[in-house]
């Protein structure tokens, strides 16, 4: 309404009025699916004077890992539409730990985290659903928030079963994250090193302090004390690290880095391939 231009985009690009693009959300939390399955809403917001909307909804279920998660994992479905060509839009599932409210997202091999519709010139045509349309559009949703729901349990519980991760292991890890194109190179230089990243030279002051803070978030951030000395206990500590240690400039770039694909969510990545793979 304040006739702000929230960007510049071509011909081949379709709007989507946010009211067309959540009017499934409605349907959604309406009850209509049954206690187990409606969503509440939780949160709603707009960025960036109008170019970005989004709508948490909360599952009415946690899941628990091995039943010793106390807290549990609360389950989300984050609703996303963009105006300035940044985006599609997108419903995203994102597990987030209650304890220290870390969103742990991963890239699950056969489960896929968010279903998109990119802003295409027909994109319109593609949204006019009828509200069986709908509701078939939101069994789908939910379909896929199944698999990637038990997927994600079963990895989560499988890292929680690798045990015996000692000092060294730890600092492998951080080392490994927080070094980019250079991790294996940077890994190399720590084993000859015996362990001691500050005496390496070859490795910029700047790596070394994140490689330190996310060593020192694993062994002391918040929520830390659950699964310790597990490859879930690494995991966790990173999650913990992007989402509460690190500092961003605005609240919108920490929602961007972590839920949208940032660089957060590129580190939280490595660190979970990492782990399954070892």
């Amino acid at each position: 309404e304040n006739n702000h231009t929230l960007s510049v985009v071509g011909s081949g690009y379709g709007v989507v009025q946010n009211s067309k693009a959540f009017e499934f959300i409605d349907l959604m939390t309406s009850g209509t699916l049954g206690a187990e399955q409606t969503p509440i809403i939780e949160t709603a917001g707009i960025l960036d004077d109008g170019a970005r909307l989004y709508v948490t909804a909360k599952m009415p279920n946690k899941f628990f890992i091995d039943g010793d998660d106390e807290n549990g994992i609360d389950d989300y479905i984050l609703f996303t539409n963009t105006h300035d060509g940044s985006g599609a839009i997108m419903a995203l599932f994102t597990p987030i730990r209650v304890i220290c409210e870390n969103t742990l997202n991963a890239a699950i091999r056969g489960a896929v985290n968010k279903v998109a519709f990119k802003h295409t010139k027909n994109v319109g045509d593609r949204l006019e659903f009828t509200k069986e349309e709908n509701m078939k559009f939101i069994m789908g949703i939910l379909n896929r928030h199944k698999i990637f729901k038990e997927e994600f349990v079963q990895q989560l519980t499988h890292l929680n079963s690798q045990k015996g991760i000692t000092d060294a292991d730890v600092m492998r890890f951080a080392t490994y994250v927080m070094s980019g194109q250079n991790a294996k190179e940077n890994l190399r230089l720590l084993n000859s090193n015996n362990g001691n990243i500050l005496g390496i030279d070859e490795i910029s002051t700047r790596t070394k302090n994140q490689i330190i803070s996310l060593r020192d978030t694993i062994e002391s951030g918040e929520g830390q004390s659950q699964f310790r000395g597990t490859k879930l206990w690494l995991y966790n500590g990173l999650t913990s690290y992007m989402g509460n240690t690190r500092s961003y400039k605005s609240a919108e770039d920490k929602m961007d880095s972590i839920l949208l694909g940032g660089d957060a969510n590129k580190k939280v990545q490595i660190g979970y391939d990492y782990l399954m793979a070892a």
